[in-house]
């Protein structure tokens, strides 16, 4: 059997949004959590074994930046643990400080000590958790985090982010056309996902003023392995409006049930702004050595009333 083997034509009309199929409302994704995991570009993330999970932290070090960017209005969570290398022993403080052109927005102090976590290479021992929030004001924002007044070299950070535009239900939306449709069993529910490839695009009707929120998962076939690049591209008219590149793993746990010759990645999340008015949007794979992506689109619940 062939890759595409259950490959589906490309619909020729245009789906009008209706209540009774389109309109329906989902979790956002499994779990129902309102925060999104944020990778910061052109970082390497480490792997910690935590209470035997494996979580991915970003690596800090004294003189070093991270950078994020974020779309307001929303509030953002910062998990930190200090790194103890392994001779240091008792409570040991830090601070971080975030900034925004030049400008420091927050300091955070605090202290922690030794906890029972683990770094893959075992070049340090993590600290116990930390957590702060800042509250992102709306528009784009550019932070930078930095490692200050600390007796130790390094800390690793987690960014979680909650879109005060993803507050609520979130209904949504089927493509006017795609590749073909896969079902992904999260949780032993069945979830729709829409495929498409560097040639054939998934087709989305929405109407603004709104924010599109697109869940991707890389579809591995057998000779991918580890961590992927991909990108996520959109255009309207022809004009390529968003580029969106993300890092991923084979996800766990998650399966397509109609689809037993790859494996869906771990989700991605990213945003589009929709302008006011009707606008068909065009989604295709970018950057990868995979074949195709599966992806899911939803809006707000009360942005289904906007006209054209």
């Amino acid at each position: 059997m062939s890759y595409f083997s259950n490959s589906k034509k490309t619909l020729n009309t245009v789906f009008v949004l209706l209540p009774l199929f389109l309109l329906s409302t989902h979790p956002v994704e499994a779990g129902q959590k309102r925060y999104v995991v944020i990778r910061p570009e052109n970082q390497k993330g480490e792997v910690l074994s935590i209470q035997g999970r494996e979580r991915t932290y970003y690596q800090l070090g004294k003189s070093k930046e991270i950078e994020i960017t974020l779309e307001g209005p929303g509030k953002l969570k910062v998990l930190s643990r200090l790194n103890f290398p392994p001779n240091v022993t008792g409570v040991q403080k830090y601070t971080l400080e975030i900034k925004e052109g030049g400008k420091v927005v927050k300091s955070y102090s605090t202290t922690t000590e030794k906890s029972g976590a683990l770094s893959r290479d075992q070049k340090f021992v993590p600290g116990k958790s930390r957590k702060f929030t800042l509250n992102v004001p709306r528009g784009a924002h550019s932070y930078g985090f930095y490692l200050k007044e600390a007796s130790l070299p390094g800390v690793s950070l987690k960014f979680l982010y909650d879109s005060y535009g993803d507050s609520g239900k979130l209904a949504s939306l089927t493509p006017v056309s795609y590749f073909r449709v896969t079902s992904a069993s999260i949780k032993e529910k069945p979830i729709s996902y829409f495929v498409a490839t560097t040639e054939v695009a998934v087709r989305l009707r929405v109407i603004g003023p709104t924010k599109l929120r697109i869940v991707s998962r890389l579809n591995y076939d057998a000779r991918m392995k580890g961590e992927q690049k991909y990108a996520i591209l959109a255009s309207e008219n022809g004009r390529l409006i968003l580029t969106k590149p993300f890092l991923t793993s084979k996800s766990l746990g998650v399966e397509y049930k109609d689809w037993k010759e790859v494996v869906p990645g771990k989700s991605r999340t990213s945003y589009l702004p929709v302008p006011a008015g009707e606008h068909i949007y065009a989604f295709k794979l970018g950057e990868s050595i995979a074949k195709s992506v599966s992806l899911r689109f939803s809006i707000p619940d009360e942005n289904l009333t906007n006209k054209k």
